[in-house]
């Protein structure tokens, strides 16, 4: 069986989810945001210690500006004094991961003082992959390693990951709802053997029982990492409702 350490969740589907109910975009974040806390509930419950969210991607950035601004205020409620008291009742350890220079100040000083004070908890590690694109985090990387004058190689490239300082681990599990069958730009040097469960299910009406299913989903999958297979299983690239 395998051992289920880290959850990527791409939280696609909340605009989708308010246009289906007659209903401003921004009001499909706000439902995404209660099936956040969930996720984080659900993790400590089944025992992840480690989930990682695609909140808004550098692509994102094209959309209606009022929507990007209204991530960002659901961003500063999580790392707002009622949302770091949440994170420290549960043992909820914060990072950001993202562009930290594109961002105002004054977000980027919240989201450092929710990693600053949630930094002693230890149940659960949370990455907030805000303000992130794949292909430049790893061009971030390599410009890196010209700056520190290293051979341009995978472990430097992994060392100057935005999450290696604090020691999280590649994802076991991706995890996309909404439908689309693509990692959007996701973590593309971090995944090359995570599984990929893809839902048809939007973000916000994302159940326990369905996330329950595929942590067991990945439990069963032999996983060689290009190693010899013992045993021929057929996993579905679409997992089927649990």
């Amino acid at each position: 069986m395998n051992e289920l350490k880290h959850v990527g969740i791409i939280t696609d589907g909340n605009g989708r989810w308010a246009t289906k109910r007659g209903l401003p975009r921004t009001a499909g974040h706000d439902e995404g945001k209660k099936t956040f806390h969930s996720l984080c509930e659900w993790a400590l419950k089944i025992g992840i210690p480690y989930l990682s969210f695609f909140v808004l991607s550098t692509d994102n950035l094209k959309r209606n500006p009022a929507e990007v601004e209204h991530i960002y205020e659901i961003a500063r409620e999580i790392v707002s004094k009622g949302g770091i008291d949440w994170c420290k009742q549960n043992g909820i350890r914060l990072i950001y991961a993202g562009d930290r220079e594109g961002i105002k100040a004054d977000d980027r000083e919240a989201l450092e003082k929710g990693e600053q004070e949630t930094a002693a908890c230890d149940k659960l590690i949370v990455v907030l992959y805000t303000r992130y694109g794949g292909r430049e985090e790893i061009v971030r990387a390599a410009r890196m390693c010209v700056e520190d004058g290293v051979e341009i190689t995978e472990d430097a490239i992994t060392d100057r990951l935005y999450v290696s300082p604090f020691g999280v681990p590649v994802p076991d599990l991706i995890l996309r709802t909404g439908g689309y069958t693509r990692l959007s730009g996701y973590l593309p040097w971090q995944t090359i053997y995570s599984e990929l469960y893809f839902t048809e299910t939007l973000f916000p009406d994302l159940s326990y029982e369905e996330f329950a299913w595929a942590c067991k989903w990945f439990e069963r999958i032999e996983r060689t990492h290009g190693g010899d297979r013992q045993q021929a299983v057929a996993v579905p690239m679409i997992a089927s409702e649990p």
